[in-house]
């Protein structure tokens, strides 16, 4: 009998959510697309907002008074009545919302739980209870995006502390702690370039039976929010690192080619926190780059009201646009898979015959739906050439009464034609073993796992199947 592990390769997680006024690609009113300039996308001007709600406590304080004051710090920095359209220096507008709860309502308590930076539960209320804000609009031209990014960020550091109160990011749509904002927007800012990271959110969610991520915050420096696909949650990341790798890259002057391929290298990353923490979270032999196909993003709802660029990946191999992606993924991150040959024994088939009496449970949650991020994978047989099973994982995508639906997560090493990616399906009666990741982290099931691990303990062990993709030809 051949089992094979659950594949491992780098992650980084940093997670888990109007028209578009320009597309990277602008499409005639056919939908014909023009070519890309081969240039950086950054706009010529860019607009962001950011805001500091006023705790009820310093009711009677001045806030655009505390606003004068900062600003004689920055004399380049002009206060006027209205941002222009098309900017030509730097300028900020700044007002006070006086009613909050109606017109300008922060993030309720659940959603601090995915937006919110470092705040406690008291400080949660706190927000809840405030009745002004302070809203500081910012604009500038391209040639002041990093000199004006950073003297926003820096009088909102100043500004929230004076005040006591709360930072709010509009575009990311995120809210801060004192501490948190000056730790991420301030402190860890290192050379001309930011960690983009630290100034854009991904949103990672359910879209109809899809995963679906989408990068918030790059307005702020003039360029494209970046979108991606997937079929399941067990690459989400590998897919957060992507967009954050390519959202630095084009932070720091990578051009787009007219074609829309580009050869993505994480060698190229100039800044050094970025590139350091990126490697080392590395954990397969991946070719570290990548031939990404670039194209004009489909506005969802939620989406920024920014232009998109829809990450694909069409210069791989794969049968579907999923088993494409897998096969880039383990080529830029790389992955392994292990094999274990082994003879059934009565501990683990008690302990598989446990298991299963857990699946009528598990498609019970699967049916009422699962939180975002969380994830049930099966292990199921597959027909190897000589008529003998091959175990695979298989992330569950659909589950229906016997049938399961699911994304193969291993490349098998006796099933020719099947590849990690594919969309597979199996029955539930035909079903060894389960796990379930939730959203914290947590794991649940592969009981069977630990046994083979032990059974194969003082032999050669598992056999290790190395799966990497070279990188195809960019075209530019």
């Amino acid at each position: 009998m051949n089992w094979l592990g659950t594949k491992s390769s780098g992650q980084l997680a940093k997670v888990l959510h109007l028209f578009l006024l320009l597309f990277l690609f602008s499409c005639s009113r056919h939908g014909g697309k023009k070519a890309v300039p081969r240039s950086s996308p950054m706009a010529d001007s860019m607009h962001f907002q950011y805001a500091i709600y006023l705790p009820n406590a310093a009711h009677n304080a001045n806030p655009l008074a505390a606003v004068n004051d900062e600003l004689k710090k920055f004399p380049e920095l002009k206060l006027v009545d209205e941002i222009p359209a098309h900017p030509q220096q730097m300028f900020v507008h700044a007002y006070i919302q006086k009613h909050v709860k109606g017109e300008y309502a922060p993030l309720g308590i659940e959603s601090l739980r995915y937006s919110g930076h470092g705040l406690t539960l008291a400080e949660g209320h706190e927000l809840q209870a405030c009745e002004r804000a302070l809203i500081l609009e910012f604009g500038h031209p391209r040639n002041y995006v990093w000199t004006g990014l950073r003297q926003a960020n820096t009088i909102v550091d100043d500004l929230v502390r004076r005040a006591r109160g709360f930072a709010w990011d509009e575009e990311t749509r995120e809210v801060f702690s004192i501490e948190a904002w000056h730790e991420r927007r301030s402190a860890s800012w290192n050379g001309d370039v930011p960690d983009v990271s630290f100034e854009t959110t991904i949103h990672i969610y359910d879209n109809n039976g899809s995963v679906r991520a989408v990068s918030l915050g790059m307005s702020k420096i003039g360029l494209p929010d970046i979108t991606m696909s997937s079929s399941g949650w067990s690459n989400r990341g590998e897919i957060v690192n992507l967009i954050n790798i390519l959202s630095q890259c084009l932070a720091e002057g990578k051009p787009i080619p007219s074609t829309g391929d580009v050869r993505l290298d994480l060698l190229e990353v100039k800044n050094t926190d970025v590139l350091d923490r990126q490697l080392k979270s590395r954990k397969g032999k991946g070719y570290r780059a990548a031939c990404l196909t670039l194209k004009p993003g489909q506005r969802e709802e939620g989406d920024p009201k920014n232009r998109l660029i829809q990450l694909q990946f069409d210069r791989y191999p794969g049968t579907d646009e999923n088993a494409r992606q897998e096969s880039m993924i383990s080529s830029f991150f790389g992955a392994e898979d292990s094999i274990s040959r082994i003879k059934d024994n009565d501990e683990l088939l008690a302990a598989s015959a446990k298991a299963k009496t857990k699946l009528p449970e598990l498609q019970k949650a699967f049916s009422a739906g699962l939180e975002a991020g969380e994830f049930i994978s099966v292990k199921a047989p597959f027909k190897t050439e000589n008529g003998g099973n091959e175990w695979m994982w298989v992330e569950v995508t659909k589950w229906k009464g016997d049938e399961i639906e699911g994304i193969l997560d291993n490349d098998p090493e006796d099933v020719p034609g099947l590849h990690a990616g594919e969309k597979v399906k199996v029955r539930q009666q035909d079903v060894f073993d389960y796990l379930r990741h939730f959203s914290d982290k947590r794991m649940e099931g592969n009981t069977t796992g630990a046994i083979i691990r032990k059974m194969t303990e003082g032999e050669d062990g598992p056999t290790p199947i190395v799966s990497v993709v070279a990188v195809p030809e960019c075209g530019n």
